[in-house]
């Protein structure tokens, strides 16, 4: 018995795909749609690159046919931006009139699954281009879930080099079981404005700035701490040696410091910092579950406050916590809640330990502890400093540009203060200036060497350095 092999339109239309259309002609992109609607296909028209990622951002899409020559926009350049904003792009298939062997070679070494010719196209050549592309990303995904799998039962993260948060969570769990342990510090620390800098900067350097971070948090580790990886931007910190309310705190600061620094890649400088919440084992909760839900609390609470850290109380509450971050920033705290007498207990001296912290961190630091974490934490993701200056500075409004090290081009920008040390600068758009740049001011005829000092937004601050 012969067996019959379904036609590629058929196996296509079992799969019922959403299908974005890029395509700038429209007699060219109604021909298409309707061609793949009587393929059971789920057809999504979009006459340009903007239409196309309002159709990502709203809905998941199983493959994109992109046209490569678009009136606004070459296809390869759509597929770059895709590449760089998102984790797993859906599969593209190209649609193109060229027959330049470079071009289409740039195209696969680009990541397009496949490409179809206009002239002379075959519906079946179109379905085959459709269902193979969407094949190999069902294959890839699946992959990936099984790579996620053996990762998870490995006991080092690949990305970072830090533990799993399964190997983490053993070691909790062994903690848990065994009493003769005594106490042990559970810390969580989150990358801030990750997100921010995904959706600003793209994925590219997204991940090198979680790259980054985590050779700092590497070095910043005590002799006794174990780090791992707690989800995508959150890590965890552990250790079971002199755990005290006062040695965590010290901790903690050590951390706010050594997560906030500077770094730069290529032409685009970043501010990173991080915000901590730590929780002690058995001090907040009789399992390791109830104590890392509280230094969430204490995490949410530190980021709520605009503080760089807080630390759970014993049984800590909202006016605990409001207390014990507002002495550990260095903010005037609120007045401490009254604690009732309590026979000695193994959990009596983390109610001292945070009176007493509090207390001690409301006044000033303490001694042999790092300068307050509010003086070392800046307000946001790009850091403004503060602005002193000697000579006055007088308001004006010339018009500027900002003169990259690497680029050709130059950024408009308008400079709206300026005195004989430095100026202040808003630039058109979002974007980030390197740590030093040239200032251009064509109707002055004058070119000046600068060092950025803060960046708020648009708005920036330099220091003329030549």
């Amino acid at each position: 018995m012969l067996a019959i092999n379904p036609d590629p339109a058929t196996l296509v239309a079992s799969k019922n795909p959403s299908i974005v259309v890029v395509e700038d002609d429209d007699v060219f992109r109604d021909y298409l749609a309707v061609l793949l609607r009587s393929a059971n296909c789920r057809v999504r028209p979009a006459a340009c690159g903007r239409d196309l990622f309002a159709i990502l951002a709203a809905e998941p899409v199983d493959c994109i046919l992109l046209d490569y020559n678009l009136v606004d926009e070459n296809g390869l350049a759509i597929q770059e931006r895709l590449r760089a904003t998102m984790r797993d792009p859906p599969p593209i298939v190209m649609l193109t009139v060229e027959r330049n062997e470079r071009t289409i070679i740039k195209a696969f070494r680009g990541g397009i699954a496949d490409y179809v010719l206009k002239d002379g196209m075959k519906p079946d050549e179109l379905f085959r281009s459709l269902l193979d592309a969407m094949e190999r990303r069902a294959q890839a995904v699946a992959n990936d879930l099984e790579l996620a799998r053996l990762k998870r039962r490995s006991e080092f993260d690949d990305a970072t080099g830090l533990y799993s948060r399964a190997a983490i969570d053993e070691r909790l769990a062994a903690i848990a079981r065994s009493r003769r342990s005594g106490r042990c510090a559970v810390v969580l620390i989150e990358i801030d404005d990750l997100d921010t800098v995904r959706a600003d900067l793209g994925m590219v350097f997204a991940d090198r700035a979680l790259r980054a971070f985590v050779a700092r948090l590497k070095e910043s580790l005590g002799p006794y701490d174990l780090c791992g990886v707690y989800d995508e931007r959150r890590f965890v910190s552990i250790t079971d040696v002199d755990v005290r309310f006062k040695t965590i705190t010290y901790t903690c600061r050590r951390l706010v410091q050594a997560l906030s620094f500077d770094v730069n890649f290529d032409t685009v400088g970043l501010r990173l910092t991080a915000s901590i919440g730590g929780a002690i084992f058995p001090l907040n909760g009789p399992s390791m579950g109830d104590v890392l839900a509280a230094a969430e609390r204490a995490l949410d609470n530190a980021r709520r406050r605009g503080g760089a850290y807080a630390i759970a109380a014993e049984g800590a509450g909202e006016a605990e916590l409001a207390l014990a971050a507002a002495a550990l920033d260095g903010a005037a705290a609120p007045k401490a809640p009254e604690f009732s007498p309590a026979p000695a207990s193994p959990t009596s001296s983390a109610v001292a330990d945070l009176t007493e912290t509090a207390e001690a961190t409301a006044s000033g630091p303490a001694t042999g502890v790092p300068e307050a974490a509010a003086e070392a934490r800046p307000a946001t993701r790009i850091q403004r400093a503060s602005d002193r200056r000697s000579a006055p500075r007088h308001r004006v409004y010339k018009r500027g540009q900002v003169v990259l090290p690497n680029l050709v081009s130059a950024i408009d920008c308008t400079i709206r203060d300026i005195s004989a040390t430095g100026a202040r600068l808003r630039v058109e758009g979002h974007f980030i200036a390197p740590e030093k740049f040239e200032l251009s001011i064509p109707s002055m005829g004058v070119r000046r060497r600068v060092c950025r000092r803060w960046q708020s937004g648009k708005e920036l601050g330099v220091e003329f350095v030549d």
